[in-house]
């Protein structure tokens, strides 16, 4: 019997023509490399170069993953702080062995000089949703990129799944006005131990539900 897929949404991610990294990673998965080694393929083929091996207990961003011909799980890299794929490993193996442990959900900071205007949907015409206040911290659930080349996402607040609103994460000129916060598991220990909790207990993992409304892409 073929293993359950990973309840995460990086299936998404394949199909996806936003390119911006920040978005890239945004709508990824936050996961942590389990198994004392992995090797790492330059490519999804088993037959392409070899690219290094990661160790237990990095933490990675899971930004595409494929099944293979035999029911194993494929996936493409990045790891914390850096902006690229650097190759792809075996997330879960055809016997179901999982070689990553799903962390949960990317978060990000609102980092814009003031509150961000939220609209009900990608458009700018589109009804007035509120607005999201600087170091605010959110999921992104949609990404779309605007016909001038800024960058607008559906967000929900830390911990949510439903859409609160539209923003632009990136403006036509390149300016952002989120980031991804820095050292995930250290972020996620921090609001278990405010919210009175457990590590384990931090940001939940993505359920899928709101990122499939719509397609990432270019309106």
């Amino acid at each position: 019997e073929a293993p359950a897929a990973l309840p995460t949404l990086v299936e998404e991610a394949e199909s996806s023509t936003v390119t911006l990294p920040l978005l890239q990673l945004a709508s990824g998965t936050v996961m942590e490399v389990t198994s004392a080694k992995c090797q790492l393929r330059a490519e999804f083929e088993l037959t392409s170069d070899k690219a290094g091996e990661v160790a237990a207990g990095m933490v990675v961003y899971v930004v595409e993953q494929r099944p293979t011909a035999d029911g194993a799980t494929r996936m493409s890299i990045v790891p914390e702080g850096q902006t690229a794929s650097i190759g792809w490993l075996t997330g879960i193996t055809k016997d179901g062995k999982r070689n990553l442990t799903e962390l949960g959900r990317p978060v990000l900071e609102v980092v814009a000089p003031k509150p961000l205007a939220a609209r009900a949907q990608f458009e700018l015409t589109s009804g007035k949703a509120g607005e999201v206040a600087c170091k605010a911290l959110i999921h992104v659930l949609d990404a779309r990129e605007t016909a001038d080349g800024a960058f607008r996402v559906a967000y929900a607040l830390e911990g949510g799944s439903a859409i609160k609103g539209w923003v632009t994460a990136v403006t036509k000129d390149g300016t952002e006005n989120v980031v991804l916060v820095k050292d995930f598991k250290a972020h996620r220990a921090a609001v278990a131990t405010a919210s009175g909790g457990t590590a384990d207990g931090g940001s939940p993992a993505p359920t899928g539900g709101a990122r499939r409304q719509s397609g990432f892409g270019k309106a």
